[in-house]
């Protein structure tokens, strides 16, 4: 009855997982599984973090290149996030320490370095590696980088499927049909359902 499952990834460093993220995960088997859930037509999706105290800019390009590498190869989606380093936490306690935590209420909140409002809290982390401003250029390039590949897998699916991907097609207009008010939401609910994960578009039981 498995799915979907998720994998909490962090990192695409091994020293940054057992160093700083202090995770007890190892990236080979990380990656073995993605394939193997792929094999049998199992759906994934993965979880990654960058700006922790202490990563290089070419540790986050290994997570970045980690992520999109298990998105084309075992279509495993992606999904990144700025570092945040919350009052109370370890990540907040070690940024203090280190000296790296910087205000960003006093920053003008329609600027922020345009930066994802969700991703950015009262306080971030900043190092001499690397600023806000790179970090919330690098998050922008991922999600253009997302959106590129996402289109690459549904194109790889519809050509290796076309019969089932029609289907798929079908099923959305004939649902925009009968509810057309509701057409956005209908077709966001295909695209994050189904035409982005390539097994289950040939499932019926997500709805």
């Amino acid at each position: 009855g498995c799915v979907y499952p998720m994998f909490g990834v962090e990192s695409g460093n091994q020293k940054v997982l057992d160093e700083i993220v202090k995770k007890d995960l190892d990236l080979n088997k990380l990656v073995e599984s993605a394939r193997l859930c792929h094999k049998e037509g199992i759906d994934t999706a993965a979880f990654y973090i960058f700006g922790f105290p202490g990563e290089t800019r070419e540790n986050i390009r290994e997570t970045i290149d980690l992520a999109f590498d298990m998105f084309k190869k075992y279509k495993t989606r992606p999904h990144a996030n700025i570092a945040r380093p919350l009052m109370g936490t370890e990540l907040y306690r070690t940024a203090k320490a280190m000296n790296v935590l910087i205000d960003t209420s006093i920053m003008d909140p329609e600027d922020r370095y345009e930066g994802p409002k969700t991703l950015i809290g009262p306080q971030m982390i900043e190092t001499q590696e690397f600023s806000l401003e790179y970090l919330t250029s690098t998050f922008r390039r991922y999600q253009r980088g997302f959106i590129v590949q996402s289109l690459i897998n549904l194109g790889w699916f519809a050509s290796q499927h076309p019969l089932i991907f029609l289907r798929a097609i079908g099923s959305m207009l004939l649902d925009v049909v009968r509810e057309p008010t509701k057409a956005k939401e209908t077709i966001l609910r295909y695209t994050l359902r189904k035409f982005i994960f390539p097994h289950s578009m040939a499932r019926k039981d997500l709805y």
